[in-house]
């Protein structure tokens, strides 16, 4: 595979040789074109002329009278046809270099032939034709004689012309393949030039290391350079990862914070079955076994949808109203416990497009949420309007300083708000929401309590 420098200069090499190519090709044609346009007219003109001058004689020769047209016809049965021996007295005169003629009489008897006209040309009519014979070129034009009813051939030697242009392609040929060199040379080190910003933003990615995240490349160019622009994008991919970095340093250190709790309240009640072999503590080995688990859960889901984003492939159309009526009957039993109403104003043919599995955990957790922080007898509303789900409860609200971190891993509010859980439930709840490309935010109410709303 070719380095990108070297594909720039061959590429600069066969454009700039490709259109001098095109413009020695042009010179050529038009150079040829325009002298076998001068030579055919010569050739026209020639034939003109030749037979001009024999109609001229044979007016005059009209003229004659008496003995003179009879010694004149004495002459012409010496010689052969009058119109013939006059053809072959102007070819005579007329003769000039590189130009030859050849003539035919009606009954394909030559009559008269230039010493140098090519002899393997044959006597039929054609328009200008290109014809070679040894080392000489020709342009040839063959007629039908009005007169004598033969035919008359003139060549035009254009051997000259045909060596002028072999040398010009000759010239050419050298002139493209040391140009080629030349132009190789000339890209190769003018890609150096191009390509030196290319160069230093590898040399500054190659120094940002997981040590030193915070580091950016700089941003230089005008605002609409692609070198720019790659720069700009390379900087939001190192804030992306340093993030991401920061966010899994965090998680693990949340994680192995909140796994310690359970890991030692089950190693003391472990330990105390083992000294006082009271097997009524394995219940309670039990429960902390089943938080753990419940914690594990959280966190698996929450790397498996980390960065994750449905596509339309996946996502079908959910009823909302069905499936938060599932979601209540399935946890109906604890808002019975408290006493806690429900109030839902979700039209019945209300749908929107989602991963269903993810976004009925959306609904869940936030229904789950409304419930912990609503007191005896209070109530969870649940409400779809203009495409964005609400869900309230009439709690003690958030405490203002607590809602930018609510979602955040292991966050847990204020001691007001403060239950059994992990603080994991919202931060599950935001992630899924955002695969789906919906987005949650969080308001305290005039009334009382807190609302979630979830939309796009």
């Amino acid at each position: 595979m070719l380095s990108t420098r070297l594909r720039i200069a061959v590429f600069f090499t066969a454009l700039v040789v490709f259109i001098i190519a095109l413009i020695m090709g042009a010179i050529l044609y038009f150079s040829h074109i325009s002298w076998m346009g001068l030579e055919k007219d010569e050739l026209y003109r020639l034939i003109g002329a030749v037979e001009k001058e024999v109609t001229t004689q044979e007016i005059h020769e009209s003229e004659d009278t008496g003995d003179d047209s009879e010694e004149r016809l004495d002459d012409d049965n010496d010689n052969g046809s009058g119109i013939d021996a006059r053809l072959r007295d102007f070819f005579n005169e007329s003769s000039r270099a590189l130009t030859y003629f050849r003539y035919y009489d009606e009954n394909g008897r030559e009559i008269f032939a230039s010493e140098e006209f090519p002899t393997s040309l044959s006597s039929e009519k054609s328009d200008p034709v290109f014809f070679s014979e040894g080392k000489n070129d020709f342009l040839v034009i063959s007629s039908s004689f009005s007169q004598s009813g033969g035919v008359l051939q003139i060549a035009i030697d254009v051997t000259r012309l045909s060596d002028l242009e072999r040398l010009f392609l000759k010239i050419g040929f050298i002139i493209l393949a040391v140009s080629s060199l030349v132009i190789f040379v000339a890209g190769y080190s003018f890609s150096w030039h191009i390509l030196a910003p290319i160069r230093e933003i590898t040399e500054k990615s190659r120094k940002i290391t997981v040590q030193n995240l915070s580091e950016r490349l700089p941003v230089k160019g005008p605002k609409n350079d692609e070198i720019r622009e790659l720069s700009e994008d390379l900087n939001e991919m190192f804030a992306r990862i340093e993030r991401s970095v920061l966010s899994l340093k965090q998680f693990t250190h949340d994680a192995s914070h909140e796994l310690r709790t359970p890991i030692a309240a089950l190693d003391t009640t472990l330990q105390l079955v083992e000294r006082t072999h009271n097997i009524s503590k394995i219940g309670e080995a039990k429960e902390e076994i089943q938080k753990m688990n419940e914690l594990i859960s959280s966190l698996l889901q929450l790397a498996r949808y980390e960065d994750t984003l449905f596509d339309e492939k996946q996502k079908s159309e959910f009823r909302l109203s069905k499936e938060v009526n599932k979601i209540m009957d399935t946890i109906g039993s604890h808002f019975s416990e408290k006493k806690i109403t429900r109030e839902m104003t979700i039209p019945q043919d209300s749908t929107i497009r989602v991963e269903p599995v993810s976004f009925r955990q959306v609904i869940w957790n936030l229904v789950w949420n409304a419930y912990k922080f609503s007191g005896k007898n209070g109530k969870v509303e649940i409400s779809f309007n203009k495409n964005v789900l609400r869900i309230a409860d009439n709690g003690t609200g958030i405490a203002t300083k607590d809602i930018p971190h609510l979602f955040d891993r292991f966050f847990r509010g204020d001691k007001s708000r403060s239950t059994d859980g992990f603080g994991l439930g919202l931060a599950i709840a935001k992630r899924f929401a955002e695969a789906n490309g919906f987005r949650i935010s969080v308001r305290n109410r005039k009334s009382g309590g807190a609302e979630f709303s979830v939309g796009l």
